[in-house]
């Protein structure tokens, strides 16, 4: 299983920014916060009905108050919860025998995975997965 170019990009984006920031650890949210500069990834959430604003407001608001800053010369350590994201994302893409992980993926394990901030700031929305799923078909 590989994981798309555009994929790549973003996940590559997500840990230039935590280390910007210099954060500690790269999370689920460096990753939404990335997907959210994508422009049809923000189109489609508004369709759905999210304020994009809010949720980027949010992300902000979590990533400056709730992460340790980064040791000189370090990079971000992904966190469990990074990597369970991407995870769930390869084991949903081997049971529908996808060849490669999308940024779609990606945001709807984003969704599905209760125990980060990211699920919680999607569906503060009003965003349901039958909404995620029916925008990206």
């Amino acid at each position: 299983m590989e994981i798309d170019q555009e994929l790549q990009k973003f996940l590559d984006n997500a840990k230039k920014d935590a280390k910007k920031s210099k954060h500690e650890f790269l999370t689920p949210e460096h990753i939404l916060k990335s997907l959210l500069e994508h422009a049809g990834i923000s189109l489609m959430l508004v369709k759905c009905g999210c304020n994009v604003t809010h949720i980027k407001e949010q992300l902000s608001e979590y990533l400056s108050n709730n992460l340790s800053s980064l040791a000189k010369g370090s990079e971000p350590i992904q966190t469990v919860g990074f990597q369970s994201v991407m995870e769930r994302a390869f084991v949903h893409c081997i049971s529908s025998s996808k060849k490669e992980i999308s940024i779609y993926d990606v945001l709807v394990s984003l969704y599905d995975q209760r125990e980060n901030h990211c699920s919680y700031f999607l569906r503060s929305t009003g965003l349901t997965r039958l909404d995620l799923l029916e925008a990206i078909t």
